[in-house]
């Protein structure tokens, strides 16, 4: 039975996969908007319902699974005697290690193509609450504070400072690492 699990999962993830890459594609050649769910689904070779299930959303095709627990998940594990701000800084420094796949770089040139499109900024949006809140428990639990102390604002500073690193990375104007260690860097020259 875990062969018949491990195999329906591999293919879920290799049909979500060819999914994008066909929307990619098509969107490199058509452009967004002048592509549609049907053509997806015909180079592809999947029915639209397939399309629905992966993507309920075509400007979902613009982005990879939500990852927002991956960073929340560094956070709680980074080293016990990190105080806040090296703490985001070496959860970040981690994440910023996962590669960029060609598909991740395809679909950022697509998003920043589209540009203030309200379809994209919605599912930003959506990305930036869920990682906004998933950051903020990680770091009231690392932190020690009762979740329902509203006075203390560690959380949501150290959270806006994520959201600050991650919107100049976004800008691609160096590598990731660079980025994170001249934003650290200039932080850590205003305190």
């Amino acid at each position: 039975m875990t062969k018949n699990v491990g195999a329906r999962v591999r293919h879920k993830a290799a049909t979500r996969l060819a999914i994008q890459t066909a929307a990619i594609e098509l969107y490199e050649e058509r452009g967004y908007d002048d592509t549609n769910i049907e053509d997806i689904v015909e180079r592809v070779g999947v029915s639209q319902r397939s399309f629905f299930r992966y993507f309920p959303h075509k400007e979902l095709t613009l982005f990879s699974d939500d990852h927002t627990q991956v960073l929340a998940d560094l956070v709680m594990s980074a080293p016990a005697e990190l105080d806040p701000i090296s703490t985001l800084d070496w959860a970040a420094s981690k994440l910023f290690e996962v590669p960029t796949t060609d598909l991740d770089r395809r679909r950022q040139a697509i998003r920043n193509q589209l540009g203030d499109d309200i379809r994209i900024q919605r599912h930003v949006a959506h990305l930036h609450e869920s990682l906004s809140a998933r950051l903020h428990e990680a770091f009231i639990t690392r932190l020690g504070i009762e979740p329902h102390d509203s006075a203390d604002l560690r959380p949501q500073i150290l959270v806006g400072l994520y959201l600050s690193l991650a919107a100049e990375a976004s800008q691609q104007t160096r590598a990731l690492d660079d980025t994170r260690r001249l934003w650290m860097t200039s932080l850590r020259r205003l305190l």
